[in-house]
């Protein structure tokens, strides 16, 4: 199975929760010698990596749509606005955003949370699976559904 995991990566000096899960859900999809990984993100430094990481894992940058399409992938596990480069086109794929938190206003200035509350009902419109880390994350965006 070919599966895209775009979204935040850890760096060096810094890494938030989003992006410990996306590497460790793509070591994970390594483990099994068939899959093969594309990870999609905007952190060229990881892009650079590549020795640390097992060898059906590939990296490109988020914004390179034609590279994402070539790579040809059965399922794309997407999380934050990364997943707004997977809304339109490839068709032929099933798509998961993941939900990490609920933004609030205290984070995020009003018209932020509200470009994200937008972002989040495009993205349950256009994605197959909305999967949440929590079942309080989940309460929650289930709550602002209405």
């Amino acid at each position: 199975m070919k599966v895209i995991i775009a979204g935040p990566m850890p760096g060096n000096k810094k890494s938030g929760g989003v992006a410990v899960f996306n590497k460790n859900l793509a070591l994970e999809i390594a483990k099994h010698k068939n899959n093969q990984v594309l990870i999609a993100t905007n952190n060229p430094k990881i892009i650079n990596k590549k020795d640390s990481y097992p060898n059906n894992i590939s990296f490109s940058r988020i914004h390179n749509v034609i590279e994402l399409s070539k790579f040809n992938a059965d399922v794309v596990i997407s999380s934050l606005w990364y997943s707004l480069f997977f809304c339109y086109g490839f068709k032929n794929l099933k798509k998961i955003h993941t939900l990490h938190a609920f933004p609030d206003f205290i984070s995020y200035k009003i018209w932020k949370f509200n470009v994200m509350h937008m972002i989040d009902r495009l993205l349950r419109k256009k994605f197959d699976y909305m999967v949440a880390n929590s079942k309080f994350t989940k309460y929650l965006y289930e709550s602002s559904e209405t």
